[in-house]
């Protein structure tokens, strides 16, 4: 290797090291300062849905107008922007009672045959449109909780994405009751279920 390319090779890990370590300081302070109000509706939600007589779709609206309320307080602190669509190029799961919620609150119908599993990192979801999301009120759960907390995008790109590991924050509660939705659900990729 020449000395140049070893140079970038350092600056390269240095930039990966110091960005790591503003998104661990960055979670940490997200997470120490998350608003009492917050923490008492996100640590019974799970419950709250188990017991509550609503259909599966309104069970779902539940959990996602929570997550917005979690993602307002993250939004500052993290470079995810409107036109920033570098997560919109890997897997995209989502389950049975999603597919329904995308078919409800937009145009969009599932394909009449789920196409074959394949690695889809690196290719755009179909939703995509002009570096926007073509469902984004009716986005499937995986994305509506994916934000990085890195200074940047940059390591968000599908090419440099496992240049190494970040932190992420996850809320356990909003999982359980996802999962408790989900719970006999098979989970596609969206590109299978409404084309690539």
């Amino acid at each position: 290797m020449s000395t140049i390319s070893q140079n970038n090779q350092r600056k390269k890990d240095m930039g990966l090291k110091e960005d790591q370590e503003f998104a661990l300081a960055a979670c940490k302070r997200l997470v120490d300062e998350f608003p009492a109000k917050l923490i008492k509706k996100e640590s019974s939600i799970a419950d709250r849905l188990v017991k509550a007589k609503l259909s599966p779709l309104k069970k779902l609206e539940a959990i996602y107008e929570l997550l917005g309320e979690v993602n307002a307080y993250f939004a500052p602190s993290t470079p995810c922007r409107k036109g920033c669509s570098s997560c919109c190029h890997f897997a995209v799961s989502v389950s049975e009672v999603e597919v329904q919620y995308i078919e409800a609150r937009t145009k969009y119908k599932r394909l009449n045959r789920l196409l074959p599993t394949e690695d889809y990192h690196g290719k755009a979801c179909p939703f995509l449109k002009n570096n926007s999301c073509g469902i984004y009120s009716a986005r499937p759960f995986v994305c509506r909780r994916h934000h990085s907390l890195a200074p940047t995008a940059e390591w968000c790109a599908p090419e440099r994405s496992f240049a190494g590991e970040f932190p992420q924050i996850k809320s356990s509660e909003l999982e359980k009751a996802f999962d408790a939705l989900r719970v006999s659900s098979p989970v596609w990729d969206i590109r299978q279920v409404f084309g690539a």
